[in-house]
Order: structure tokens, then sequence, then C-alpha cells
């Protein structure tokens, strides 16, 4: 039985008010560099920033690397990415129980993000139970595995991380996404796209952005941290677009929720048809696809 076929979950589905879980933004048009997600490949180094921090988190060093020359940073800071205050009275929930609670917060038409941390932050993972829903795929640098989801509210699902491999960088096409660790570590790198997302100058106008190159300097680096089990990120495009890394020789899973859920979104990659693809950033737009949907395989 699906998350959402419970009758607790599909009565608080049912209770939303009218609108109450609406997009934040319109959907993609532009279909010109349409791909899948899950299979695009990413440049090796284009995690790895022009400078070495260390994580506010658990203060692990990070790896380094040879990265891309993304130009223009904005120093790596040192601070927490997030400004939520956990609440160390919320209760632990098990995933039926998480959806249930995200669906009936969002109902109200409001999003407060510092009760959605902590709702992501109450999730007992330690109870193994998120591995009904895992999947792996030793093809694929990760898979993308739905748990739940809410049309125009909210999407959950789990991706499971081959070592030593990375997403692209990318956007949330108007989403909030909060990032759970439930087994392993990740990185997260976080950057400003000039005159697009993160950058307030540009009046989220990054939705009307078609295909085409920019120089890396275009890309500045803001954070890069690293997460152990148990931790939660948060991002979205006014904050600017990230890319989530494992490169570490073990695997690791994490638990993802966007409010509301996406079909589209775009990525930033090194350009291999450029004459030198390590000054040319391609963006595209990428579709996205499940391995698996409430545990069962689909054919992503």
């Amino acid at each position: 039985m699906s998350v959402l076929e419970t009758p607790a979950a599909r009565s608080a589905s049912a209770a939303m008010a009218p609108g109450a879980c609406e997009a934040a933004s319109a959907p993609h048009t532009d279909k010109l560099c349409e791909l899948t997600m899950a299979d695009n490949g990413f440049p090796a180094g284009m995690c790895s920033p022009p400078c070495s921090a260390m994580s506010v988190a658990d203060g692990q060093p990070l790896p380094s690397g040879e990265p891309l020359d993304l130009g223009a940073s904005a120093g790596c800071r040192l601070a927490a990415v997030n400004d939520f205050t956990l609440n160390p009275e919320e209760p632990q929930r098990n995933m039926q129980e998480l959806v249930q609670a995200l669906i009936e917060e969002l109902s109200s038409g409001k999003k407060d993000l510092n009760r959605l941390y902590n709702l992501m932050m109450s999730y007992d993972y330690r109870g193994n139970e998120w591995k009904r829903f895992e999947y792996w795929d030793p093809k694929k640098k990760y898979t993308r595995n739905l748990i739940a989801s809410v049309p125009g509210c909210l999407c959950l699902m789990l991706l499971c991380w081959n070592p030593e491999n990375a997403s692209p960088i990318h956007n949330h096409a108007g989403s909030e996404c909060f990032m759970r660790i439930v087994q392993g570590r990740l990185i997260e790198q976080q950057y400003i796209v000039r005159n697009g997302e993160g950058d307030a100058s540009a009046q989220q106008n990054w939705n009307k952005m078609t295909c085409s190159n920019i120089p890396p300097s275009d890309l500045i680096v803001t954070h890069r941290n690293v997460y152990e089990t148990g931790g939660t990120t948060f991002i979205n495009d006014s904050l600017g677009v990230h890319a989530v890394e494992n490169p570490y020789k073990e695997p690791a899973v994490s638990l993802h929720c966007y409010i509301p859920g996406y079909d589209t979104c775009k990525s930033w990659s090194a350009d291999a048809s450029a004459p030198d693809p390590q000054k040319a950033v391609k963006i595209q737009q990428c579709t996205i696809s499940y391995d698996t949907e409430q545990g069962e395989r689909t054919h992503a």
C-alpha cells in the first residue's frame, strides 16, 4: 500500500483548502534541450570549488580535487546555510506520519519553512523504514525513488547515491527543497547564478532563461558543506542553485521533500562541444524521472 493510500493521509489530503498548495511559479516551457536528469552526465571536478572549507556541521575537512575554474567565489563562507531553529520537543515520526504531517501543515495555505524543517528532522530514519523505498542501479550515478506525491503541494522521494558520483548543478523550478541524509554522508555546494537564481538583482527572471552557454565566472560558489547521517539542508531558487556529491567510497541515501513537486528543472554542466569545455557552461532543461514509485520499479 502506498504511503498516501492510508486512510489518515487520504483524509488529510482531502481536507486541503482549495488552492492551498498551488505551485509557486509557472512551469517551464523551453523544451529545446530536454534530457533525463537521472542519467545526465556530470563533468569531473564540477562539484569542487577553487577553495577549501571546513564543514560547520561536523568540522570534517572537505575533500580536495582539480576543479572546473568557476571564476568568482563568495569565499565558501564558514557559516550555516540554514537559519532554522530545531524544536527539541518535536515528536519522532515514521514515514506515514511524516507525509501526513507535511500535508496537514501545507493544507493551511501557509508555508512555514521552520516548521517544515522540523517536520523533516522529526523523521526517525534509524528505524530503517525508508529501506522499503530503496533501489540501487550500479549503472547510474544515483536513483530517484518516489515515496509520495500530492500535485501542486509536495513530492517526497528517496535518492540512493552510488560511491564517487554527483548530481549536476541544478535549480528547483520555484520549489522549496529540503534534503535529509538517512545513510552515509553527502557534500552540498551552493551557487549564485549571475543574473539568475540567487541573484537579487535578477528579480526572479531566471525561469525565462533558455538553453545557452555562460562563462564559468557566472556561477559563484557561496557554500560548501558536508552533511553526515541525520543532517538536513535547504535550498530554493531565491538562494541559488546547488550540486550534491558523494565523493566517498561508501554509498549514501537522502530523503528529499519538494514543495511543490515539479516535472522539469535546469542544470549547468561543462559544454563538451565547446573548444574549451572548461571555459563554457551549458544550461539545459531536465525532465524529472523516477526509478521506482512507492517501491515499485518503473521503466526509467
